[in-house]
């Protein structure tokens, strides 16, 4: 199915689009409930206000992207096994501000 420079609402629901393209689409206020994203690749994507819930991130890349302004809240220590910012494990990075926050 093509869709070219038409303004469209797409209701797809127990629908399979796997290994589909969008180029160049306009997604605003859009909402994805009970979607399997692995393996996607999203490049020069504009995900300003975002929200993400619910969501197994386990395995994400995110490479060259602007964090400023970004908040990360509501997750468990444990859920963060392996996780590494800019090669630093994110169990040391918290560990280092625990321990300067308990002196403070």
């Amino acid at each position: 199915m093509d869709i070219i420079d038409t303004p469209e609402t797409i209701h797809a629901t127990n629908a399979n689009l796997s290994h589909s393209r969008f180029t160049d689409v306009n997604l605003e206020g859009s909402r994805f409930v009970d979607v399997k994203l692995t393996g996607a690749t999203f490049t020069d994507i504009c995900f300003g206000g975002v929200t993400i819930r619910d969501a197994n991130l386990s395995g994400m890349i995110i490479e060259d992207c602007n964090l400023s302004g970004m908040t990360i809240q509501g997750i468990d220590d444990d859920n963060l096994v392996g996780m590494t910012i800019n090669g630093i494990p994110i169990q040391a990075l918290l560990a280092a501000h625990k321990a300067v926050s308990a002196v403070q």
